[in-house]
This record gives C-alpha cells, structure tokens and sequence, in this order.
C-alpha cells in the first residue's frame, strides 16, 4: 500500500477524523488517513511514499526545497501543491523575500497539484509536471434537496468578495421578476449597513455550517469573484447539488463548463443565472458525471499511475 505524508509548515486547524470541513487540507488528512506535519518537518514520516507538501507561505520556500531534497536523494516521491488564490491573477507574493521564486520548489519536486484551472499555464519551465487535480472529491458527500426555496444565493471571499457586482446583479434580476427569492451571504460587519440602505434585498450572514443549509435550498449560487485557484464555492455547490456560476479560473468551474465566465460582464451573468434556474437538474447531473475523475479513488490511481508507483 503506498504511504503519504502531508507537510504544511505553517499553523491550520481540523483532524484526520472530521467530516467535510471548508478546512481543505483537514479534510486531505481525513481522506488519507494521515496527520498534517504541521510547523515541523517529522523524522518519522520520512518514511512514506509520496510527500504532499501544500505549500502556502511563500517565506517558506527554502525550507521546503530543502525537505524536497532530502526526499528525493531517499527515493521518495514529492508533490508540491501551492495555495491558489489571488496571487495567480497578478503574480504577486509568488516570490520569496530572499528572491526565490515559487518555481524554485517546482524545480525539485515530481508533480504539481495545480488548483487552478488547466487553461492556466502559469508553471512555466515544469508545466509539464502538472497532475491534473486538485483537491480531491467526496462521492458519498453529495446532497440533493428537491424543495428549492431560495432562487438565487451570492456568496464571495469573507462575505465580502465580489459583493458590488453580486448587488447589482440581483437588482437586475429583480427587475426583470420581482418575485424572485434572492439571498446574498454577507459579512457581519456590513449587515445592517446594507439591510438599511438596500431594503428591496436581503442580506444573511452565515458561519461554515449555516451556510451549507443556504446552499441546500437554492436554485443557483452566484459567486462574482474573477479567482485562479480550486474554488470552495464550486465544490460546496456540487455537495449541495446546486449549479455554481464562478470564474472560469477556479479548478472545479470544470463541473459547469456553461456556467462560469472570465470577465465582468453583468447582463451575461443575468442570463446564466436565468438558464441555471431553468435547468438545475440537467446541470448537477452532468457535474457528477464530470466529476468522477476527481472523486478520491480515481484521484490516488492518476497520481500512482502519473509518479510510476503500484497501489
């Protein structure tokens, strides 16, 4: 059987027993059945097969490159995935603050989990070590409600991600069926502030758990963020069997290939958001066929069968 090791040298939270977290490097462990090496690189994992280094800080460059190294010279097989997120859009905070640049880790490693979306060539010199994942999915965590209440749900980025956009948007469609049940997921601090001025919509805040329940009744969630990385709205979204309107940039927009964009333009995502009410069942179903290569059985196969090593 082969072994794993997952390194994160800096601080996260969750447990190899939890159930889905938004945590997704707690729900990685769980999935693998393996403790994080949180901080510290621990001399009794070096023994494992594959080292999946998630790489998140970019100060910490060299002592991963380092780590890499020694497991390389051992005959293991190292992995690096590296946070996706805002960085990839501009290529700021990539490079460390001694100059080295987030290719160095690259160089030194067997694979890349990239979590943003294959159109993204953005490891130049070691594109061609991408595996084509990230994250890996849950068959069993999949949910469907029949009973829709809410029309459409907005979320973003700390309830704050995407928020103007995602307001005009609803005014929109307000405007062309003002019977519509719209729910936009906001930050606390900005609640009040936006129920007083914009008393036509409707304004929540939600924790992890909460927000799931959100998800469950709605048609369609629209999440106006133009991102480069693996993308928790989409992949929540396809637990919830709720088709996901996001940027073409997140991994899992790959699950609904007719709904994501990669630019603003408003009265486009109307007409998305008008064709996913309309079809919500067609689109979950091709999501799940869509996604069988990314639940975690095949997610091992492709990397054992992509590093050369037997199950």
């Amino acid at each position: 059987m082969v072994s794993w090791n997952i390194v994160m040298l800096e601080d996260g939270v969750g447990g190899p027993n939890l159930t889905w977290d938004n945590d997704m490097r707690a729900n990685l462990q769980r999935l693998l059945g393996v403790p994080i090496s949180r901080g510290i690189f621990l001399p009794q994992n070096e023994d494992a097969d594959i080292h999946l280094i998630t790489s998140c800080n970019y100060t910490k460059y060299l002592p991963e490159i380092a780590f890499a190294k020694k497991m390389k010279a051992k005959g293991k097989k190292v992995i690096a995935s590296l946070a996706s997120d805002g960085r990839w859009l501009n290529g700021s905070n990539l490079m460390g603050p001694d100059g080295t640049n987030y290719t160095g880790l690259l160089a030194e490693v067997d694979g890349i989990l990239s979590e943003v979306h294959p159109s993204w060539k953005v490891y130049g010199r070691y594109q061609s070590k991408v595996i084509p994942l990230a994250q890996p999915l849950e068959s069993q965590m999949i949910k469907d409600n029949p009973t829709r209440d809410i029309d459409v749900l907005t979320a973003g980025s700390n309830g704050t991600g995407g928020l103007a956009y995602a307001t005009e948007v609803i005014y929109m469609l307000l405007e062309k069926n003002p019977n519509l049940n719209c729910v936009q997921i906001v930050h606390p601090h900005y609640l009040d502030i936006l129920r007083k001025n914009h008393p036509r919509l409707r304004f929540e805040t939600a924790s992890f758990g909460p927000f799931f329940d959100y998800l469950g009744r709605a048609k369609v969630i629209v999440n106006m963020e133009l991102k480069a990385r693996g993308g928790r709205i989409p992949m929540e979204g396809f637990y919830t069997s709720t088709p996901v309107i996001c940027s073409s940039g997140a991994f899992f927009s790959q699950l609904y290939p007719d709904l994501s964009f990669n630019k603003i333009d408003l009265e486009y995502i109307v007409e998305l958001v008008e064709y996913a009410i309309q079809k919500r069942v067609e689109i979950t179903n091709r999501a799940k066929e869509l996604a069988k290569p990314y639940f975690i059985s095949e997610w091992k196969k492709t990397i054992y069968k992509t590093l050369g090593l037997q199950e």
